[in-house]
């Protein structure tokens, strides 16, 4: 059935708008719904304002909601911003990506604004189990807004979270993975692997382990350096391609490694960097389920995560070449990469390709969102 479908979203970068970018280009290309935006460009990317443009180009409307992801002043009036929009475009249904996105979202039932709502979290604050009080700040607005509207988990974790801890009612709960292009993140070839260290400064005959992350408390990334660290005193040819941002040279020099680290601070086009390395490495506190990874085994790289929330549902899938270490264990951690380069001799065949094409293609996954919206829209 054709609809209008209004995606709200903040950030405009990383993981939670790839997937925005991908679900609306998705949507678009089947030709059978009309994708209004809601954006913000506080954080933002280099690919925010292409997607807007292609949202105005089909003839629909897209505003620019200008709030961050902390509690601010500026939400009053992204709210009645997006409720003014709802007023014009009269969506079918509404849905909200990450925290805030979601709070404003759902609060439209106060303005009276009646059609579907589904929020996609792509990790809660509190699956981190800190104490902090912005957590729990975050916690207490997710239990109030939980029986508003319909939740998309994207993993198992983030799913029992939701409803355990946060009382979402499991008649209004669907999961749904993450989804890539498989086409685009595909296992390089020799020649792939040799121009993607080209551009990047790394030498062609060493291993390379690789991580996708900004600094900050969940991706933890003390942890994969030090473990790394460790590493590299075993394996003299080991090195560790980093893209996100954050300054860890302070870290990188009490560790000893600064010569066999290089930064990326940003890629729009991330695929040589999965063409570059010859692992891919995550040390996350928690996750919903990580963009990255699936990025990863999508171009048939091995996995070295951390066995947490989120993290753990790619522990259960049967992949080939994978490899875990308990939250903040930097020698379990160091193990596990060491266990990586022992197998590579091996060289066992990897399902990776297989798995991902078959779970985490756009047609499984945002296929089956567009099924939910004709579910709501004709049950509502």
């Amino acid at each position: 059935m054709s609809m209008h479908v209004l995606q709200v979203v903040e950030p405009g970068k990383d993981g939670v708008f790839r997937h925005v970018e991908g679900l609306c280009d998705f949507l678009l290309t089947r030709g059978d719904a009309r994708v209004s935006l809601a954006y913000s460009d506080v954080r933002s990317s280099d690919r925010l304002q292409p997607l807007v443009d292609r949202v105005r180009l089909s003839g629909n409307s897209a505003i620019n909601l200008q709030v961050g992801n902390s509690p601010q002043l500026a939400d009053l009036r992204a709210y009645f911003r997006l409720l003014r929009l709802c007023r014009q475009v009269r969506p079918d249904v509404i849905h909200a990506h990450s925290s805030k996105a979601g709070a404003l979202a759902r609060l439209l039932r106060l303005g009276g604004v009646r059609v579907p709502i589904i929020y996609t979290p792509n990790a809660y604050f509190g699956m981190g189990s800190r104490k902090a009080v912005r957590a729990g700040v975050f916690d207490v607005a997710e239990r109030v807004l939980s029986k508003i509207g319909y939740t998309i988990n994207v993993s198992s974790d983030e799913a029992e979270f939701a409803r355990t801890r946060l009382g979402v009612p499991a008649r209004r709960q669907f999961l749904v993975y993450n989804a890539i292009d498989t086409q685009a993140f595909h296992r390089p070839s020799e020649k792939d692997r040799l121009d993607a260290r080209k551009q990047l400064g790394i030498p062609e005959k060493i291993l390379v382990i690789g991580c996708v992350a900004r600094d900050s408390f969940q991706k933890n990334l003390q942890l994969l350096y030090k473990a790394t660290a460790k590493a590299m005193a075993v394996t003299d040819e080991l090195w560790l391609l980093h893209l996100g941002e954050g300054d860890l040279s302070a870290l990188t020099q009490d560790l000893g490694i600064g010569s066999r680290v290089v930064r990326v601070n940003y890629m729009s086009d991330t695929i040589p960097f999965y063409h570059a390395i010859d692992a891919f490495a995550m040390s996350s506190r928690y996750e919903g389920l990580s963009f990255a990874i699936i990025e990863a085994i999508g171009a048939d790289r091995p996995i070295i995560i951390t066995n947490v929330p989120g993290n753990r549902e790619f522990l259960s899938l049967g992949l080939s070449h994978v490899w875990s270490a308990p939250n903040e264990d930097v020698q379990g951690f160091a193990d596990a990469i060491q266990s990586w380069i022992t197998d590579i001799p091996q060289g066992r065949n990897s399902n990776h390709r297989e798995i991902t094409t078959s779970r985490f293609g756009y047609d499984a996954c945002y296929g089956e969102i567009r099924k939910i919206y004709d579910r709501l829209v004709v049950g509502k």
